[in-house]
């Protein structure tokens, strides 16, 4: 029928002898991101939609971790590739490193992608230029490609894990031993408070509070993707490259999927059993928050082994391939249709909002209409990505 043989057909351009759970991961992952940065009004998604505030988790909080894991998984996949094709690590660092720089340069072209035309004394350049945020998901993709990319070039299965218990630790031994000014001129050492911690000030007087997402917070203002938590996000993703080396073993898949699951569900413990002594916490990135992550998106990884690989469940997954083949290409669209829309304005009203009141609002409760705009959206840039898909177009960065 028709749509088993499209799904059929998005599946077989795949490469033969790749694991494709992993490539409907990252088209899960990338959806969801795409899918919570376009709530019809956030200020009645359902709670599960939204980020947790500060302590504790939502599942929207595992997004950006399994994203950055996957990155790490598709990491080894990629370095073994050039290296068998007799690439020395030279190389392949020079390759990453200009990889993640144009990573972060299309989040700082993000970052500046915005003008009002509706305000005569609106200064694009000293409101979007030189108040820039120096970090941001596509800036923190960058920066842990790079960071990641120099460990795993240097270093065998040891060295990784060596580097992801440093990362974890040393970000533990920072935020509770290392001492900090308060703008005041008190010092402060070991807290996790809201906007009070050694992260926060570190982001305050490192990348200054105009180049911060929360600009006016006190008594610092501080980044969601700070510098401190740059460290525990490369140990996110270094998670992800130890699970890589796991894939490309010659173990079987059921092997593969019990080693996941079972090692999956003792990271999760772990990390439940660490809140205690580092609260889970995604706006710094906390050394808990990576190893419950981490743990859940190996069990996630499992079971899509278990149903994709070894039942052989394919067809449902070929909307995610499509959107996973080009994650970074999807990201830009959905960031540059959003804020167009956000800048077209009718009588002081964004499109955006007008569009949201005349098709879902009218129709459904205010949780499941701004739900239901996200996945509007998703179904007119599926239109886009398929037709990258369908003519092959990936865009590699």
């Amino acid at each position: 029928s028709g749509i088993s043989g499209y799904c059929d057909k998005v599946l077989a351009k795949l490469p033969s002898g790749r694991l494709l759970s992993v490539d409907v991961f990252r088209g899960i992952t990338i959806t969801g991101m795409i899918l919570v940065s376009n709530h019809g009004d956030s200020s009645n998604a359902y709670p599960a939609m939204l980020h947790a505030e500060w302590h504790g988790w939502t599942p929207t909080d595992l997004i950006f971790p399994f994203f950055l894991f996957i990155v790490g998984i598709s990491m080894v996949m990629s370095f073994d590739k050039k290296r068998e094709a007799g690439q020395d690590s030279t190389d392949v660092m020079k390759t990453a490193f200009v990889r993640g720089l144009k990573i972060y340069a299309l989040g700082a072209f993000l970052g500046v992608f915005y003008y009002n035309f509706y305000d005569p004394s609106f200064n694009w350049w000293t409101e979007r230029v030189e108040g820039i945020r120096y970090m941001g998901v596509l800036q923190r993709i960058g920066i842990v490609f790079i960071l990641t990319a120099a460990i795993v070039l240097v270093t065998g299965l040891r060295g990784r894990i060596a580097a992801l218990v440093a990362a974890l630790v040393g970000y533990w031994a920072l935020m509770t031993y290392v001492p900090y000014t308060l703008p005041n001129g008190e010092a402060a050492v070991g807290m996790w408070d809201y906007a009070n911690n050694f992260a926060a000030a570190m982001d305050h007087y490192i990348l200054g509070s105009n180049h911060t997402y929360f600009r006016t917070t006190e008594p610092f203002a501080f980044d969601l993707l700070g510098v401190v938590s740059t460290i525990t996000a490369v140990a996110t993703c270094l998670s992800g490259v130890l699970v890589g080396m796991l894939l490309s073993t010659s173990k079987s898949n059921a092997e593969k999927m019990r080693l996941l699951i079972i090692g999956g569900i003792v990271a999760v413990i772990a990390g439940n059993l660490l809140d205690g002594i580092v609260p889970i916490n995604k706006p710094i990135w906390t050394s808990s928050y990576v190893i419950m992550t981490s743990g859940y998106a190996m069990v996630t990884l499992g079971l899509l082994i278990w149903l994709v690989d070894m039942k052989g469940y394919k067809r449902w997954s070929a909307p995610f391939v499509v959107y996973g083949a080009n994650s970074i290409a999807f990201y830009m669209l959905s960031g540059v249709v959003g804020k167009t829309l956000g800048m077209i304005r009718f009588d002081g009203v964004s499109s955006k909002t007008i569009l949201y009141q005349n098709t879902m609002e009218p129709l459904f409760n205010p949780a499941l209409a701004s739900l239901l705009f996200g996945i509007m959206m998703l179904a007119i840039y599926y239109i886009v990505m398929d037709r990258m898909y369908q003519k092959g177009i990936i865009w590699k960065v």
